[in-house]
């Protein structure tokens, strides 16, 4: 294990100084988003017809590296659903994502004829893919009042993992010079297939709008 770690270590330090080819390693970009969510789930016998969560707040921050040969974006997100009526935190997990600009990067860098690097903006539709390995939760304390719940087995409560799929599309705009704002409508999809219990499979899906912010380190 430790031969391992080892390994990883002094691959990724040899990338990080092996030049041009991996100069924009150094250069990762945050892009951190906030939107909402209004996802539908079902689950088992339990909730046979489509429900809503009814999230607050949907909390979207990523970790991205430019790719402009392939006007592209590819990186790490953390994604997390927060405010639902059935738990404070029903989604959350970390995956990949990749945005593809079809015009080519929202805000790329350059070197002046001073020999000084600067960062360039411009409007940037830009489409968008994302898989998360998510663990999906739902709570609910069963009312004392219908005999339905008094089976322990049939009350609304699960923490599952699932796998989610996310694609969207939407638009970079410059807001200055290191800083562009973004907004995007994205349809994500989970399912599992089939509790342990035996009560059936779980899926939810929905619609999500997220805008934010991002930004280059340097």
């Amino acid at each position: 294990m430790k031969a391992r770690i080892g390994f990883l270590f002094i691959t990724l330090l040899t990338l990080l100084q092996s030049g041009n080819a991996w100069a924009l390693i150094e250069v990762p970009t945050l892009r951190f988003g906030i939107g909402y969510s209004p996802l539908n789930f079902t689950a088992g016998t339990v909730f046979t017809e489509p429900t809503a969560l009814g999230n607050f707040a949907t909390i979207n921050p990523m970790f991205l590296w430019d790719l402009p040969s392939l006007r592209s974006r590819v990186g790490f997100h953390f994604l997390t659903d927060i405010g639902s009526q059935y738990g404070f935190v029903s989604t959350a997990g970390v995956g990949l994502t990749g945005i593809l600009y079809p015009l080519g990067l929202s805000s790329s860098r350059e070197i002046g004829e001073d020999f000084t690097e600067v960062v360039k903006t411009r409007i940037g539709p830009f489409l968008q893919f994302a898989i998360t390995p998510t663990k999906f939760s739902v709570l609910q304390t069963p009312p004392t009042s219908s005999p339905t719940y008094n089976t322990p087995s049939l009350w609304p409560y699960f923490n599952v993992k699932v796998v989610e799929i996310s694609i969207g599309a939407g638009v970079d705009y410059p807001l200055a010079r290191d800083l562009v704002g973004f907004l995007g409508v994205h349809y994500r999809a989970a399912a599992f297939k089939q509790l342990e219990s035996g009560q059936g499979s779980i899926s939810y899906s929905g619609i999500s709008v997220i805008g934010g912010l991002m930004t280059n380190f340097y």
